[in-house]
């Protein structure tokens, strides 16, 4: 396109946008041109007003609308340009010096000219090239066009707009704001990630998990026992049953390995009667440690036919019943003030203190039972007894209670994560282990 933009200009009718747009000499040197640039320019105008963000969107506009513009502009094209017209016809073209007396004859437009407008403004909410009417009168018109162009040119494409305003402003120009140019680029499709850093991650779903009944839902994880040498640690493996909160395996082993893990799940498994031709999966949940997600792991759940669940990286809350377990273990009386001298000596604490969680302590989260008694079935037993017991004190004394007696319901589901109130809870959804 010529650089004596601003003559043509002055021959168009001021009023008309096609005799404005005939009046730009033709910028294009290959031979046999179907379309002529004016009709192509009016495409691309209208095209990107509409929203077009890119050459096949205009394509696609010409071809939507190309019965409407033959009838309206007296033509007879049998085809639409396409997407390489447009492309070719933007190489050849002068876009910076094209936005600009684009801009200058919309400016002139507006009843008083450049007076008669604060300024012109991308409008973030419309984006659609249309008119505002304003209370004087007068028109504000969107600038995202020469947006567009400025950003399309050569020596701006590879720049951000944090770039590209302050490049501008040392020209002497001024489009609009760096937030104005982001604004036309997201609305077109233009503002994408570029370089070799990791684009943003959506955040994963959170993991909510719903057990009825024993055997329905396991969680598992690994804690440090200290040793009498610095620097060397033993690892605690546990694995608790969500609904009863019995520990129906552990270990103690030297190295935080996915191959103890698998042994250790394969050995729960047989203990409690778990086999792959259950009706309903067992699920187990785990954070997202190196031996939670190995493949040696992976591959003996799904021999054994049992989900895996994972919480989502740096929250701990998505594992509350097994890191409770660890500060039960580890907050003990009992516990050891000295390090563990050897691994047969943890062994042996661990021992006792699986022996006492599991038929000695009295939960507070299942009503005051042991976990051997909930697991077993038991509990709705003694709780049923605790209540008549209740009310018959009640019975005998009513006036020391204003109101029902305590509530020794066992609570029927436990959740990982329950639902919020307003949500309807749905049914997890997830994949055998592979």
């Amino acid at each position: 396109m010529p650089q004596n933009l601003d003559a043509a200009a002055d021959q168009a009718d001021s009023n008309d946008l096609i005799s404005f747009l005939k009046a730009i000499p033709d910028g294009r040197y290959r031979r046999g041109v179907r379309y002529p640039q004016w009709f192509l320019l009016l495409v691309a105008v209208l095209g990107i007003l509409s929203g077009c963000r890119s050459s096949r969107d205009l394509e696609a506009f010409a071809k939507r609308h190309r019965e409407s513009l033959n009838q309206a502009l007296g033509l007879d094209f049998k085809r639409w340009p396409s997407d390489a017209t447009f492309l070719y016809l933007f190489n050849k073209a002068h876009l910076q010096q094209f936005g600009e007396v684009l801009q200058a004859w919309m400016i002139s437009q507006i009843p008083g000219g450049a007076d008669g407008v604060e300024q012109l403004v991308c409008d973030g909410k419309t984006l659609r090239g249309s008119a505002i009417e304003t209370e004087e009168g007068n028109h504000r018109f969107v600038a995202q066009v020469r947006i567009l162009l400025t950003c399309n040119e050569p020596e701006f494409a590879a720049l951000p707009p944090g770039q590209i305003v302050p490049i501008l402003a040392d020209q002497g120009l001024y489009i609009g704001s760096e937030r104005s140019f982001y604004r036309v680029l997201h609305a077109h499709g233009q503002a994408h990630r570029r370089g070799r850093a990791r684009p943003p991650q959506a955040p994963r779903p959170v993991p909510r998990l719903r057990a009825a009944a024993p055997k329905q839902v396991w969680s598992w994880d690994i804690t440090y026992l200290p040793t009498s040498v610095r620097g060397v640690w033993l690892y605690l493996y546990l694995v608790i049953d969500v609904w009863s909160r019995k520990v129906v395996a552990w270990d103690v082993a030297e190295r935080e390995d996915p191959a103890i893990a698998a042994n250790l799940v394969s050995r729960a498994c047989i203990r409690e009667r778990i086999s792959k031709r259950r009706r309903q999966p067992l699920i187990l949940h785990a954070d997202n440690g190196n031996a939670m997600r190995a493949a040696t792991l992976e591959s003996r759940l799904e021999d054994l036919g049992v989900l895996r669940s994972f919480s989502r990286p740096r929250v701990s809350n998505d594992n509350p019943y097994s890191e409770s377990l660890f500060r039960t273990a580890k907050y003990r009386p009992d516990y050891p003030s000295r390090p563990f001298a050897s691994k047969e000596e943890a062994c042996q604490w661990v021992s006792s203190f699986v022996d006492w969680y599991n038929h000695r302590h009295r939960h507070s989260g299942i009503k005051f039972v042991t976990p051997q008694q909930r697991h077993s079935g038991q509990a709705v037993e003694i709780c049923r007894h605790r209540a008549v017991v209740y009310e018959q004190a009640r019975q005998r004394n009513p006036r020391r209670w204003t109101r029902s007696t305590r509530c020794w319901r066992q609570p029927e589901v436990v959740w990982i994560n329950p639902p919020p109130p307003e949500i309807e809870p749905m049914p997890v959804m997830l994949t055998v282990a592979s």
